[in-house]
């Protein structure tokens, strides 16, 4: 979750899984394929312009980009990356969902499941980095 999302759409997301960075990240790679992101060049050090310009063109805003490339830990993003490439090549479907755990650091997790079940993988946030902002008139705020 990006910083300061708001109340309405923090609970959704616990609920359902869902976030605009997962809904996106699944339009993108639908779209865009994965020729571009065959290696770690995309996203290290920065993300490139062509993965910022996929993400903001299927709908993901400039924050939840700058959440992407600013906040997610390297070796998280490289692996995500792997994962994705992985299940593309051996001709699956991706499913992105994001949830809190009670881990000290982000983290994610795949679920390989069978064919033709979708590789599911789960962004996850500590529960320890959620704060409500009072500031931000009841923003809530996920750190990383």
């Amino acid at each position: 979750m990006p910083a300061y999302s708001s109340l309405k759409t923090f609970i959704h997301s616990i609920k359902t899984g869902e976030t605009n960075i997962t809904k996106t990240l699944a339009k993108a790679l639908a779209a865009e394929g994965v020729d571009n992101i065959s290696d770690d060049s995309c996203i290290d050090p920065h993300l490139s312009d062509w993965l910022k310009g996929a993400l903001a063109k299927h709908g993901m805003k400039s924050e939840e980009i700058d959440h992407l490339e600013k906040d997610w830990p390297m070796d998280k993003k490289k692996e995500v990356r792997l994962w994705v490439v992985s299940a593309v090549q051996a001709n699956r479907s991706l499913a992105f969902s994001w949830e809190l755990f009670a881990g000290r650091n982000p983290s994610n997790r795949k679920d390989d499941g069978d064919p033709p079940d979708p590789v599911s993988i789960t962004f996850q946030s500590p529960r320890k980095g959620v704060r409500l902002s009072g500031m931000n008139f009841g923003q809530v705020k996920v750190d990383r």
